[in-house]
């Protein structure tokens, strides 16, 4: 979450979980592949 008053009623490490870390990673490693590609 990039704005801390972001979230109504709760902290990051409350509304998040690890599972959310994986996804997100999964998909940031897609679009840097995604990118890589186009560039070279």
């Amino acid at each position: 979450m990039r704005y801390p008053n972001g979230l109504a009623g709760g902290i990051t490490s409350e509304v998040y979980q690890e599972e959310d870390a994986y996804a997100a990673v999964e998909k940031a490693s897609m679009v840097i592949t995604f990118i890589e590609e186009r560039i070279s």
